[in-house]
């Protein structure tokens, strides 16, 4: 048994438990794992809920930052690898009201997005996480 089934079980379950550990600064609003597609959408702590169906503010009109957007989402394709790295006005927003916010490398997979993410709130905010976070250290490890 060469141990690369095993190997892939073990980075499945990392990037799993990796993705409901929120970036610092938010916490888990909604997540997707599924066969084809990942989707995680971590709300801004103390931000203002907002609904698609009466947002309480034009989002056409309003600059997507991390101060004023409520959502950080990230998005990877499980056939391709391609992931996206964005903001959101609300849980579930349509792919025309997400704004990507980071160009992460072709083919990187859920647990490098994961990590993207986590930086890109640690550059925006200033935030540091409050422990531990479990996923990907770096490129070639894992915590």
């Amino acid at each position: 048994m060469d141990g690369t089934p095993l190997l892939r079980v073990l980075v499945a379950l990392s990037c799993e438990e990796a993705a409901l550990n929120p970036p610092p600064g938010h916490t888990l609003g909604y997540y997707f794992l599924e066969e084809r597609e990942h989707i995680i959408y971590y709300g801004r702590e103390n931000a203002e809920s907002e609904s698609s169906l009466n947002p309480h503010r034009d989002y056409d009109e309003i600059e997507p930052t991390i101060d004023n957007w409520g959502y950080l989402t990230v998005q990877t394709y499980r056939g391709s690898g391609n992931s996206t790295i964005g903001l959101a006005p609300w849980v579930r927003a349509h792919d025309h009201k997400n704004h990507e916010v980071v160009d992460p490398p072709e083919e990187c997979g859920l647990d490098v997005a994961l990590k993207l993410a986590r930086e890109y709130v640690i550059e925006e905010t200033g935030l540091e996480p409050s422990g531990p976070v479990s996923g990907q250290t770096g490129l070639n490890s894992w915590a």
